[in-house]
């Protein structure tokens, strides 16, 4: 909204044109900066950032905080500018990665620590599109991996 100059309570895939056609360069900076961002992880040897579904498919739920905060910012930054992304990354990660945090502080079992990361994602996702439902299937389908009475217990 700032950076293209959309009112309060505006929506920008709503404006019929920009009052500054510099505005449209907006997104290019914006993918700029994220094509910095990558290449200064890679420089820096920051492997490639875990999702809650690879996380729970190879590493039975463990996820690093440090790759959370990453994609978080990276997708404030792409959102921010205009890309046609979605938050929902943002979110899960976010309650993936605590609930992963918490499941290794608790010293949980490995298939606890799974069911928790597809709780936080779950929730994420319920609350990000207040759809309770969509989010329980969202953790069992996608991130959980399958449906049974004992994950649902």
């Amino acid at each position: 909204g700032l950076l293209f100059g959309v009112q309060p309570g505006g929506r920008l895939s709503g404006m019929f044109s920009l009052a500054d056609p510099m505005r449209a360069l907006i997104p290019a900076i914006g993918g700029i900066l994220l094509g910095i961002s990558v290449v200064w992880l890679r420089l820096r040897k920051f492997r490639t950032p875990v999702d809650p579904i690879e996380a729970n498919a190879l590493y039975g739920g463990r996820m690093s905080l440090t790759d959370t905060f990453i994609i978080v910012v990276q997708t404030m930054i792409s959102s921010g500018f205009g890309a046609s992304v979605g938050l929902e990354a943002g979110y899960t990660q976010v309650g993936s990665g605590v609930a992963s945090r918490l499941a290794r502080a608790f010293r949980l079992r490995r298939n606890d620590v799974r069911i928790l990361v597809g709780c936080g994602a779950a929730g994420a996702i319920a609350a990000a599109f207040d759809a309770p439902l969509t989010g329980a299937f969202y953790g069992f389908e996608l991130v959980i991996g399958i449906y049974s009475v004992a994950n649902v217990a």
